[in-house]
């Protein structure tokens, strides 16, 4: 949610147009595809609700709404993406020490993006 929250704030004007050019053709026509979905079926909340995480990481790394480069950012994302499906998906997310170790440090950028966005 504090993605989203800070997706809207930056862009009240605009709309969702704003942030929708950010995504490439092929995420934005997904997202058209569900917000289309939600609207037929009358459970449309907002254009940013009807993104993935991954949608949300895009605009936030392309918009510079956090400190480091996009490749350092684009990196934690990944890791945290990797997390965030294991636990999703109920699947082994420290199957090894490694693995284990990784989760702190992960957990960590997370909060730290958070008190970013903020």
């Amino acid at each position: 949610m504090v993605m989203t929250d800070r997706i809207e704030a930056t862009s009240p004007e605009s709309g969702p147009d704003d942030w929708l050019n950010l995504l490439s053709s092929k995420r934005r026509v997904k997202v058209e595809k569900k917000i289309a979905c939600l609207r037929k079926n009358d459970t449309f909340v907002s254009e940013i609700l009807a993104t993935e995480f991954v949608d949300k990481v895009d605009v936030i790394v392309k918009r510079g709404l956090l400190e480091g480069s996009k490749t350092s950012l684009r990196k934690e994302f990944r890791e945290i993406t990797r997390l965030r499906n294991a636990l999703a998906h109920a699947n082994v997310f420290a199957a090894t020490r490694v693995d284990a170790e990784k989760v702190p440090r992960t957990v960590e950028a997370i909060l730290a993006f958070m008190d970013q966005l903020r």
